[in-house]
């Protein structure tokens, strides 16, 4: 706060509002998309592994909550709650070491479909089942949220249903969305065009690989979230 809080507030002040259901709706969502964007794809970097960074994987599950409190305030204060959100995500960014967002790799470089984990028991589809011939994996998992729904409802670590809820919540929402629209297009964000409705799944099968998937038999990372940051030496 001492070397970038001026800086801060000033993207807050340029975050405009016109105070309107549909533009606090579309602020949101805007808010949504910023926290998922740097949980995952900052997240994901170039490292080896993914950085599922304790700290940020907070803005995303308590970004889920703003709807439910706009919807009970007056246009003042819901302009107010969501800037001052804002400032506050900003700051926890930058303190964390503002991780780099290379999307166009993370796009090229992670699933859309995480894969059940080796050796777990998985069904023998039908041949009649529908793609069952063509694409046998699709068939044995259809909806690839709901394996990883079901490890984080049983997994002790608390913050991983929650999270997973969040990333749910956020493709029910935005899932349908595909690349290259214009209000993400048009932003000075590299890469901003490859952004789509996966990147919600994408974020929860990385974060699930990291930490381990308890009901298929994998042990929870003794260490659990990673709270390294991501500072570079200058």
């Amino acid at each position: 706060m001492e070397n970038y809080a001026s800086k801060i507030a000033k993207y807050a002040e340029d975050w405009t509002f016109d105070g309107t259901p549909q533009d606090i709706e579309k602020k949101i969502a805007e808010l949504s998309w910023m926290n998922a964007l740097v949980y995952g794809v900052g997240g994901w970097g170039k490292a080896d592994h993914f950085n599922a960074d304790f700290f940020l994987m907070h803005l995303v599950t308590s970004s889920i909550f703003l709807g439910s409190y706009c919807a009970y305030l007056k246009p003042a204060s819901q302009k107010n709650l969501l800037r001052g959100y804002l400032l506050m995500s900003l700051g926890w960014i930058v303190g964390r070491g503002l991780p780099s967002l290379d999307i166009e790799r993370f796009y090229a470089s992670t699933t859309a479909r995480p894969a059940p984990v080796k050796g777990s028991a998985l069904p023998t589809p039908s041949s009649s089942a529908f793609l069952a011939k063509d694409a046998p994996e699709y068939a044995v998992t259809p909806n690839p949220w709901l394996p990883l729904i079901e490890t984080a409802i049983v997994d002790p670590n608390d913050h991983l249903p929650k999270l997973v809820r969040a990333l749910a919540h956020y493709d029910a929402l935005y899932g349908d969305r595909f690349p290259g629209q214009a209000d993400f297009k048009n932003t000075e964000l590299v890469g901003a065009d490859k952004l789509d409705g996966t990147l919600f799944l994408r974020a929860a099968g990385l974060t699930l690989t990291r930490l381990g998937r308890v009901r298929e038999g994998e042990v929870t990372r003794e260490e659990g979230w990673d709270r390294d940051g991501f500072y570079k030496i200058k």
